[in-house]
């Protein structure tokens, strides 16, 4: 059964791996059995952070939460930002408290018992430290899309993730634009003309699309070229 012998274990575990890291400012709450730090970067963005060890539940939880809670406006945009930021992340994601803005990165780990054993097998230093190392360039990877939301109301959640994710992908209404819709502007323009001109309407769609930095197939309208998800993973 696991008991309060591994719960202390564990949290002796978590503060050498803070130590190892200097982070020895750090506070551990044997009643709770949560360990409580926090972490500066570049001096601009701070993240408390917690290991929080469930008996009951056989797991240790990760928390890293930014200091500032976000505004009531903003918060079902961030909502759907994070939405889209946790697909594709392979360990960990992203939590949002709808109530009080509050936004945290989670971690978990299982409690696992030994095959054929009373004793439990617990997170290791390598995997308590590569947590926190990916936990914290993950939340620094996407906070700015969250400032960007909350700094500016024009600003779309999915805008936001594919600047980060994909930055070199250009954004353009002239990506969306269709045979149709060049066909229609050349009439337009015909119709307004003294002299009627001979347009290759699929020449002059392909010239909109190779000025705007998009090839697309004429065949199923998708971008050719392969996008990948950039994931993060724990060891």
């Amino acid at each position: 059964m696991f008991s309060r012998f591994y719960s202390y274990r564990l949290l002796q575990r978590i503060s050498r791996v803070l130590k190892k890291g200097d982070l020895r400012k750090f506070q551990i709450d044997r009643k709770r059995k949560i360990v409580s730090f926090g972490i500066n970067h570049q001096d601009t963005d701070f993240f408390n952070c917690f290991y929080v060890i469930s008996e009951g539940a056989k797991s240790c939880i990760l928390y890293i939460k930014q200091r500032e809670n976000i505004d009531e406006s903003s918060r079902l945009k961030i909502s759907e930002f994070l939405t889209y930021a946790n697909y594709g992340l392979h360990h960990g994601n992203f939590e949002l408290d709808i109530s009080d803005g509050e936004v945290r990165y989670k971690v978990c780990f299982f409690i696992k018992e030994r095959a054929g054993s009373i004793f439990y097998r617990m997170p290791s230093k390598r995997a308590l430290e590569s947590a926190l190392d990916v936990g914290i360039a993950t939340f620094l990877r996407y906070k700015s899309g969250i400032d960007d939301l909350c700094k500016n109301p024009n600003t779309t959640p999915e805008e936001a993730c594919l600047k980060i994710e994909k930055p070199n992908q250009k954004s353009s209404s002239l990506s969306n634009i269709t045979r149709e819709d060049v066909k229609k502007i050349v009439e337009a323009i015909q119709a307004q003309s003294s002299t009627q001109t001979n347009v290759d309407v699929d020449m002059l769609l392909q010239s909109l699309r190779e000025l705007d930095g998009t090839q697309t197939s004429p065949v199923t309208g998708s971008n050719e070229e392969s996008l990948s998800a950039d994931a993060s993973s724990v060891d």
